[in-house]
């Protein structure tokens, strides 16, 4: 702990725990609590019974019968669930502060939103106690709590934050000598919370890379709690929704039309017990919309306004994990082509493995578009200029994403690689690269017979016999198809 740890930590404004949270800590750490004395416990503080019996009956439990005291409650959910959701209650009550700017309360909305996705994802996953995982969620960002109201210039951070201007843990880090983590593992150690909060609230942000102990699932879970809870309630985030499914499937493995589910119902549960938290909602917007707007977002930002590439965009909001980290991890081994300065074949060939094996791996598809470059003249073998080359793989790649890696693949062709594009977004693709090559606006080639012929191929992974060296088998065959056509 560091001096500016201790100064938080230590300090005399710090938000103490109830007594009754003391208590039911206490109560948790024991294994032989019976129901009586749980809802003893809890009776003496008449406003916490009515919050727990009010978010009992909620929608989010779904009782088959009404719920009218806490010791029915204890009867239905158990001791331990029970504890959590007055645990929950406890801690919102130790940190109302006093607002600036509203910060406070969004940071609220997102702290409850991160609740009730881990809570969902437990209940899915089947591992993690759902109502535990409801309160660690609730608790992943007590840090960044604890620091607003500590700390005057952090509310101008928060606010940034959710405005989209800058990543509130890494701006944090930058100012401060610690982050809203290991404050928030500070706090609940100092607490008494057990010491497998404390771990899991250390490292909530981050995604834990090897299956090393009992707690690995529920880091996956706290991690895509969180990924979600942002996208769903900071508005600069929305270009994260278009890929909160895909991250919840490679995760967590779960079915996309469960993820979907998941995140459709989220906002509406939210909803539905804000209210008990005493958590104030400004304008909520549900997933679907979130989800156009992401979008559209995306359109705007890789592709423009171009109508035509638009139906494309359905795919980049999906199954791109992964495949930005492979093209990193191995730019500093790519060999580039001297005329051009794009990658050149056999580094192709070899990104070409990596991403088909990811697509394999993640079940999604890939395509190939090859593009030919024939410079018109009577010799067929003759090499077009580079820089008609270079001005051609220009045009490409306006009109894709960023992200696409390409390639010279032979002395007049150009490759290019495209995660998850497929069938009629594919084949729309190449008539428009085909088109834009061939306009006046284009500058064709320094021919004026020059031709461009486009060859296409998609990779569906759940075929047994799809390899890489087949895709562009396959494309070259459709170019020369299209050639004689």
């Amino acid at each position: 702990m560091n001096q500016f740890e201790r100064s938080l930590i230590e300090a005399r404004s710090l938000p103490t725990v109830p007594a009754i949270a003391q208590r039911l800590l206490e109560l948790l750490a024991d294994e032989s609590v019976g129901l009586e004395e749980l809802a003893e416990v809890i009776a003496i503080e008449p406003s916490l019974c009515a919050k727990i019996v009010r978010i009992v009956n909620s929608p989010m439990y779904a009782m088959s019968r009404e719920i009218s005291s806490v010791r029915e409650a204890v009867l239905y959910l158990g001791t331990n669930s029970v504890s959590s959701i007055a645990l929950s209650f406890s801690f919102v009550s130790a940190f109302r502060e006093r607002d600036r700017d509203g910060g406070i309360e969004r940071l609220w909305q997102t702290s409850l939103m991160t609740a009730l996705t881990a809570r969902r994802l437990a209940l899915e996953i089947g591992i993690w106690d759902s109502e535990e995982a409801f309160l660690i969620g609730l608790l992943c960002d007590c840090g960044a709590l604890l620091m607003y109201a500590a700390l005057p210039e952090y509310a101008e951070l928060v606010k940034r934050f959710y405005q989209g201007e800058l990543d509130l843990l890494e701006a944090e880090k930058a100012t401060f000598e610690s982050d809203h983590q290991r404050i928030g593992a500070l706090l609940l150690t100092h607490w008494s919370f057990p010491e497998r909060y404390c771990s899991l609230i250390a490292s909530h942000h981050e995604l834990p890379t090897e299956a090393e102990s009992e707690l690995f699932t529920h880091r996956q879970i706290l991690q895509c709690a969180w990924l979600c809870s942002r996208a769903l309630t900071v508005h600069g985030y929305v270009n994260h929704t278009a890929s909160l499914s895909q991250q919840l499937m490679d995760t967590l493995d779960i079915p996309r039309s469960v993820a979907d589910s998941i995140l459709e119902e989220l906002p509406t549960e939210l909803r539905s017990i804000a209210a008990s938290f005493d958590v104030a909602l400004g304008e909520q917007r549900s997933y679907q919309d979130l989800l156009s707007e992401a979008n559209t977002a995306l359109v705007d930002l890789a592709l423009g306004q171009d109508r035509t590439v638009r139906a494309l965009a359905g795919t980049i909001g999906s199954g791109r994990s992964g495949f930005e980290d492979i093209l990193q991890a191995m730019e500093q081994s790519l060999v580039r082509d001297r005329g051009t300065g794009l990658m050149n074949r056999a580094s192709f060939e070899h990104l070409l493995d990596a991403f088909h094996e990811r697509s394999k791996q993640r079940k999604i598809p890939l395509g190939l578009l090859i593009v030919d470059c024939d410079p018109g003249t009577s010799d067929p073998m003759a090499d077009p200029p580079d820089e008609a080359l270079k001005r051609a793989a220009g045009h490409i790649a306006a009109m894709l994403r960023s992200s696409d890696p390409f390639a010279r693949l032979g002395p007049r062709q150009i490759a290019v690689l495209l995660p998850s594009c497929e069938g009629e977004d594919l084949r729309a693709l190449g008539e428009r690269v085909r088109d834009t090559l061939g306009s006046d606006e284009a500058g064709k080639t320094d021919t004026a017979n020059a031709y461009f012929g486009i060859g296409l191929a998609e990779s569906q992974p759940f075929y047994p016999d799809c390899d890489a060296q087949q895709l562009l088998i396959d494309a070259f065959s459709d170019l020369a198809n299209s050639a004689s056509s």
